[in-house]
């Protein structure tokens, strides 16, 4: 007998014998312990038209009499319909009428699983026609072509059109060891022309953690230059210290994860202007078998960069170039802080792997250092994206949260909007209707549609949706009431209000930076400054805000915070905001504001835009886009500031004011970074192009110190008349057509300040009209950080009013322990393009003379008394109120 029959005949054996058991003695295992069900293997089957009930689908059911047939099972098609090279494998039989053929078949089988605790789910694969249910240990896991709330027994007919499928459905349908599996196969009619089922299962890996967020590292913390050779497997670590993750210093918890505290500090040396460049960790894990895993989960948060060795390779580095040669002394940069990157399982071996990481910092000065790491071995499953359904259904439907208003489009009629939600509202409405003294009636609003996506800057904070909407057709100089959400689910937020601009005309605004807020008491001292600005510069139509909301953009949970805080403020006004550093991180800016940006940039890091405003041009610069030509500005952003400067001013715009975050001309510790004084830095080479532009003013922000300089071009100050007024009862200057740019920092309206610079050369302070010391440094030192004063003490703020050929800055400070902490002035300043022979006022205040006004504004009494005759007849006279010309 040859070995083709010997085999055949011992299949018949087989089959003989196994019809006289019952199911549970077909297990359809095979050689891949993952695979629970083979596409081809046995099933047992009744094809006699019996109407069984439900009792079959229970496990221990007698199925001692049923045939036995390997898949595909059917009738009507001698292949199969989606894969035409697959032949029938078992006829069925469907009675002896073709117009009535048996309306349900049914099979039975095993499914083995021997280690259940290796698998998340169970892939399944059916291709069935016409429809099915499945049932796994007698309960139902899904069905095909039959609806959900339809009871099903043996008449019930079925369409299932895709007639194949691949799905998942839960390990916990399962048990460990055998599994009952009985199907129904149900026709669409007695006169149905075919019947097919074929049904394979395997299991899909469960995610192994191979290295914990708080595991136990190894760590070098004494500023030693190790080189090379400390990656590799079997280096000499018994001199290391030992501890848990998260490593760092300078925070007692997460920037990203404010409930996640600082497990072990490591030492920077005694130096704090001048710390250990880098710190070494290691850590041996052994991972076991790791083959079969999709992908290597990778989780780290480092501040400010590292690179990532396992068993002495390079596995990736973050904040340090791909071309740079690392060394001991090598700074770094991550901007994002944190990231989860997907790595090749080809990564590690089984068995024992070494992983050494070397955590740079940004500089000697750098203030803090955080390092924590995970890695997660993923089953195919898990390794591919989650769909995100929005509306959800199963979602609470929340509040409607985080709402501002920006500038989108022409200021005389249009505004942006932006507000979050949970995933259950998929509908972004607005409703405007103009303000009248009573209850706005939003039964007669404007209605406007808007889009929504979901949020993608904080994965580690529940999913919110983020809707934007434009308004246009609006009235100018008009104040509107408005409120934003979801109509369908009468989602509103509170009411708030905003103006219009008008298309001329004198308009003030409010001008702070840094609010920082890390801190829920932060968020609130932040929101007392925005609030005492709005009472004290009470004609304000907008508010500028120079960079750093926020302390950590990707942490949603300060973003809550510092809108919550600000929300009677911010729902009651226009926001102009720009992206500072801490709001760099992915998306984390443009999601809170909807800002325009011109076609083709980027806004991952933030934006850059521009803005029209009763005859005055804003330009809003993103400096946190990094480039060689220009360090934090790319070429083509410079590109877009000369076109839009130029055309600024060819239209005709009677100012410039340009904001930026990291400005060329400040006086604390950022004024002397590589990204401003370097070759390609923005004092080198942006400074000159903002003088050449014509730009009368620049607001900056990220060095939290007051300072303003005097007009510059090209890194010179330049002269120019002053003409000396009164306002608030003081002296005021006013710069006469000056020649060059001004520069301004109003500190910070937050908790976090900055001392004076030292290092740089005392001819740089030329430049400056002030750069005091931080008047915070009359409190000491911080107690978290003696680098910087004491926190929280001292906020700042300005009014600035444009009047036609006149700009005019007041600067505000509060100090916590004076004036009962409200506002007053420390300095006022302006900029006049008014012709110098024109006549400058001054109004008197009680105790004034005219001998000391004379004095005071650099003239003499005869000249004063000349200029005043019409008004003055007796030089030793004069009355509180009057207004007197100063002669030029």
């Amino acid at each position: 007998m040859n070995l083709r029959k010997r085999i055949a005949v011992l299949c018949l054996v087989l089959m003989v014998a196994l019809s006289t058991f019952g199911v549970n003695d077909i297990v359809m295992a095979t050689d891949d312990s993952s695979i629970f069900i083979e596409k081809d293997k046995e099933w047992k089957y009744l094809d006699n038209g019996i109407d069984l009930g439900t009792t079959w689908r229970e496990v221990d059911f007698d199925d001692s009499t049923w045939k036995v047939g390997k898949a595909p099972l059917g009738y009507g098609d001698d292949f199969s319909e989606t894969d035409p090279t697959l032949p029938l494998a078992t006829k069925v039989s469907f009675g002896d009428k073709a117009e009535e053929k048996y309306m349900t078949t049914y099979l039975r089988g095993i499914a083995e699983i021997d280690q259940i605790e290796k698998y998340s789910a169970v892939e399944v694969y059916i291709h069935v026609d016409d429809s099915a249910v499945v049932y796994v240990n007698g309960i139902e896991a899904f069905r095909r072509g039959i609806d959900e709330t339809e009871k099903v027994v043996y008449s019930t007919t079925g369409k299932f059109k895709p007639k194949e499928e691949i799905l998942t459905i839960p390990i916990s349908a399962f048990k460990k060891g055998q599994n009952s599996v009985a199907v129904e196969v149900h026709q669409d009619g007695g006169d149905s022309s075919d019947l097919w089922f074929e049904m394979s299962m395997k299991g899909v890996q469960a995610d192994k953690t191979i290295l914990e967020k708080d595991a136990e590292w190894l760590y070098l913390d004494n500023g030693k230059d190790l080189g090379k050779d400390w990656t590799v497997e079997g280096y000499d670590e018994s001199s290391w210290k030992t501890g848990k993750s998260p490593f760092g210093y300078g925070d007692d918890f997460s920037e990203t994860d404010p409930t996640l505290p600082l497990a072990t500090q490591v030492g920077y040396g005694t130096d704090a202007e001048n710390k250990h460049m880098t710190t070494y960790f290691r850590k041996t894990i052994d991972v076991g078998v790791i083959s079969g895993y999709s992908a290597l989960e990778t989780y780290i948060h480092v501040d400010d960069g590292a690179v990532v060795y396992v068993n002495g390779k390079e596995l990736f580095r973050k904040g340090i170039d791909e071309n740079v040669a690392v060394e001991y002394g090598t700074k770094a940069k991550f901007k994002p802080k944190e990231e989860t990157l997907k790595i090749p399982v080809s990564a590690l071996k089984d068995g024992k792997n070494t992983i050494a990481v070397e955590v740079h910092q940004d500089g000697g000065d750098s203030s803090d250092l955080w390092f924590e790491m995970s890695i997660k071995a993923l089953s195919g499953a898990s390794a591919s994206e989650k769909e995100i359904v929005v509306p959800d259904p199963n979602a609470v439907k929340g509040e409607v949260q985080k709402v501002t208003v920006t500038f989108l489009g022409d200021t005389t009629s249009a505004k942006g909007f932006t507000w979050y939600t949970t995933l259950a509202s998929a509908n972004s409405d607005v409703q405007v209707v103009e303000q009248t003294s009573g209850q706005p009636d939003f039964q007669k609003a404007l209605k406007f549609k808007g889009d929504y996506t979901v949020s993608t800057h904080a994965p580690n904070f529940p999913l919110e949706v983020v809707h934007k909407a434009n308004v246009t057709g609006l009235k100018a100089s008009t104040t509107y009431a408005y409120r934003v959400g979801d109509e369908s689910l009468n989602l509103w937020s509170d009411i708030g209000t905003f103006e219009t601009a008008a298309s001329t005309g004198s308009f003030t605004f409010i001008d702070i930076a840094d609010t920082q807020a890390k801190s829920e008491d932060e968020s609130i001292l932040s929101g007392e400054t925005i609030k005492k600005a709005f009472e004290t510069v009470k004609d304000a139509k907008f508010i500028a805000i120079n960079g750093d909301i926020v302390d950590t953009g990707l942490n949603e949970v300060q973003w809550d915070n510092i809108f919550k805080y600000t929300k009677d403020s911010f729902m009651n006004t226009t926001i102009l905001p720009v992206a500072g550093n801490h709001e760099e991180q992915k998306n984390s800016f443009i999601e809170h504001f909807n800002v325009p940006s011109p076609i083709g940039a980027s806004t991952e890091t933030g934006a850059y835009y521009s803005v029209d405003y009763a005859g005055t041009h804003f330009i809003i610069l993103n400096t946190n886009e990094d480039s060689k030509e220009f360090a934090d500005l790319t070429p083509s952003q410079v590109d877009w500031l000369k076109l839009d400067a130029k055309a600024a001013k060819a239209a005709g715009a009677k100012w410039i004011i340009l904001i930026m975050h990291k400005g060329p001309y400040t006086t604390s510790n950022h004024a002397s970074d590589d990204d401003i004084m370097d070759e390609n830095g923005v004092r080198t080479l942006i400074a000159p192009l903002l003088a050449e532009l014509d730009v009368d003013f620049v607001l900056q922000g990220h060095d939290h110190i007051y300072a303003r300089t005097l007009p510059i071009a090209d890194g010179k100050a330049v002269t120019s008349t002053v003409s000396k007024r009164s306002l608030n009862g003081k002296t005021i200057d006013y710069y006469n057509q000056p020649d060059g740019t001004i520069y301004m920092i109003p500190a910070t309206a937050g908790p976090k300040v900055y001392y004076k610079n030292k290092e740089l050369d005392s001819t740089y302070y030329d430049l400056f009209a002030l750069a005091d010391e931080n008047h915070a440094a009359t409190y000491g030192p911080d107690a978290s950080d003696s680098s910087r004063p004491v926190r929280g003490q001292i906020q700042n703020f300005v009014g600035i009013t444009v009047d036609a050929d006149q700009l005019t800055a007041v600067v505000y400070e509060i100090d916590q322990s004076k004036n009962e902490g409200k506002p007053y002035i420390v300095d006022q300043f302006g900029i006049s393009k008014a012709s110098v022979t024109s006549q400058t006022t001054y109004t008197v205040v009680p105790g004034d003379a005219l001998w000391k006004i004379a004095k005071r504004y650099g003239t003499t009494v005869e000249a004063l008394f000349k200029a005043n005759m019409d008004r003055v007849k007796n030089p030793n006279l004069i009355q509180v109120g009057q207004s007197l010309v100063l002669p030029n």
